[in-house]
């Protein structure tokens, strides 16, 4: 029988302060020695630091208390205010950071956001805190600032362990001396399953065998000069044993098209691409060649079932009429048959119902305004052009649904007026959405589709 709180396992006194609020952790401490040891592990468990001075406040107890830097197991250093490079608090911040550091042996994610774009203060001061520090257990890294070759040299001694990586530089990257440079192609990093890194930074990384990724990025955020055919081919040769099938992002200036048709010869297996187009005016016309271009390169993909190619500023970016943009999509699905959802620049995002069948997702319902009866864009045309019964595959979206609604009369007594009607009808239209919902082809609203009955 259990006559104190003194008599219950940690465990359970463990779960028990889980459930406490966050800010009463610290009270809750003090009732006994027993939940001052477990509350300390429960409080310093996640540290989100977003100001400077409760960093350091904290910092110094981490030095003081062992087992509460035992405990960390998750620190993120989120958006700390900037101070001047002469700053007696800011060089304490650091000294501070730099003791800290290795005492949380337990560290499994490490996340900090230092300075802002264009911030020279943060590299003097943030260049060695990385030097010499090693977590045994990290599995996360995400590190917003100054990438030199301490970080490099970091990544390096964690490669044994860590999953997942996310690099963005705040400011122009140091040159990596030469000597410096991992040239032993022998190295890997056995987990890593997610990279999120600069273009210069990627080529370090994706020229040695990485055996579990699924997940990468590669920005030319500050590397708009740096080529991508080479990278590519890099990453493509040192994934030779395993061809990457995953997602991979790109980041970059252009339409770039040139980098869609590299990837689909040195990367065709992925399955899922996003191509982020930056710094493209919203005036800035399609190569003349763009759907033969783009024609050819998606034939090349194997396995590719997403793609996300659009335009990264802000601002309206639509530009192409609904037709236009049904005859760009299904061309890329005639020539990519695995693509099941595709999205261009200056356009919607399309779903494949079946074969040369596509429809406009649409975009999302407004979560803030759940009575908004007001149909979407895609879904009106969608709606125009069965009503007018001038969608182009027609026929084969009728005769799918009729194979589907085989034991459904309603259904079927629907196609067969649909079809045997010369006029445009917009309750039979509208009825012909609702059965698509009926028969698990797409999901409209009831409201919407009802705003185009006579």
């Amino acid at each position: 029988m259990v006559r104190s709180i003194d008599d219950l396992p940690a465990e359970l006194n463990e779960r028990i302060l889980c459930l406490v609020p966050y800010k009463n952790l610290s009270g809750v401490c003090r009732v006994s020695r027993k939940y001052r040891a477990v509350g300390t592990r429960v409080l310093y468990r996640h540290l989100p630091l977003y100001m400077a001075a409760d960093a350091i406040m904290c910092f110094k107890t981490l030095l003081r208390n062992k087992a509460a830097a035992e405990s960390v197991r998750d620190l993120s250093l989120l958006r700390l205010q900037e101070y001047d490079g002469a700053s007696r608090f800011l060089s304490a911040f650091f000294i501070l950071l730099h003791k800290v550091l290795p005492r949380l042996s337990n560290l499994r994610d490490f996340t900090i956001h230092l300075g802002s774009p264009g911030s020279s203060a943060s590299t003097h001061h943030f260049d060695f805190i990385l030097e010499k520090c090693t977590f045994p257990w990290l599995e996360d890294f995400r590190f917003f600032g100054p990438t030199t070759h301490h970080t490099q040299s970091f990544l390096d001694r964690h490669r044994s362990s860590i999953y997942r990586i996310m690099l963005v530089p705040i400011e122009p990257i140091s040159p990596t001396p030469e000597s410096q440079i991992i040239h032993d192609r022998t190295l890997s990093f056995p987990k890593l399953e997610m990279l999120f890194t600069s273009a210069s930074f990627a080529k370090h990384i994706l020229t040695v065998p990485l055996p579990a990724i699924e997940n990468v990025l590669i920005s030319w955020m500050t590397d708009f000069d740096l080529g991508f055919r080479d990278l590519l081919q890099a990453f493509s040769k040192a994934q030779r044993d395993k061809p990457f099938t995953g997602k991979l992002t790109i980041e970059r200036p252009g339409w770039n098209i040139d980098v869609i048709e590299a990837i689909s010869t040195q990367l065709p297996h992925v399955t899922v691409l996003c191509v982020e187009c930056w710094l493209l005016s919203l005036d800035e016309e399609a190569p003349t060649d763009m759907l033969s271009a783009i024609e050819n390169c998606f034939s090349r993909f194997k396995d590719l079932t997403h793609l996300e190619w659009y335009f990264g500023g802000s601002g309206n970016q639509r530009s192409c009429n609904w037709d236009d943009e049904y005859e760009v999509v299904s061309a890329i699905g005639g020539a990519c048959p695995t693509l099941r959802k595709c999205q261009l620049p200056f356009s919607d995002r399309w779903l494949r119902v079946i074969d040369e069948v596509w429809r406009p997702l649409g975009c999302p319902l407004n979560l803030d305004d759940p009575d908004n009866e007001i149909p979407d864009p895609g879904l009106t045309w969608f709606f125009d052009v069965l009503q007018d019964k001038t969608y182009p595959a027609l026929k084969k979206l009728l005769s799918h649904m009729r194979i589907l609604a085989q034991s459904n009369p309603k259904i079927l007594d629907l196609l067969d007026r649909f079809e045997g009607d010369d006029e445009p009808d917009a309750d039979c239209a509208a009825d012909l959405l609702m059965a698509g919902v009926v028969l698990d082809i797409w999901w409209y609203p009831i409201d919407h589709v009802d705003c185009f009955r006579d």
